[in-house]
């Protein structure tokens, strides 16, 4: 892979200069990186937590995920966290649905 140093990411730029917007996630950043088959310790959650995701919700007020996303959360402390921020008084994370049983409908006049 090759970076280009020159020309900067303007949705990287977008996301720190304006951290209050909507900024949807996917799983991979709220699945703990579990390499207990490769290391003698893994990278447990209260530490991933800590070094991680708390970070992340401290600095981005408007966290989102899709309800798919949602569904890949299995891990039972994954799935507590998660639901934590849905259910603070403030909610820190909301969840994009779009299942309603079918496709969505078009607005009118498309």
């Amino acid at each position: 892979m090759k970076v280009n140093l020159i020309c900067h990411n303007p949705a990287l730029i977008s996301i720190f200069k304006h951290p209050e917007q909507t900024i949807t996630m996917d799983a991979n950043l709220l699945i703990p990186p579990v390499r207990s088959q490769c290391m003698e310790r893994g990278f447990d959650f209260s530490l991933f937590q800590k070094v991680w995701l708390d970070p992340i919700f401290a600095a981005f007020p408007n966290l989102a995920i899709h309800e798919a996303v949602y569904e890949e959360l299995v891990m039972p402390s994954v799935q507590s966290y998660v639901q934590s921020m849905l259910d603070d008084s403030s909610p820190r994370l909301v969840i994009h649905r779009d299942s309603c049983g079918g496709e969505l409908p078009l607005p009118r006049g498309l």
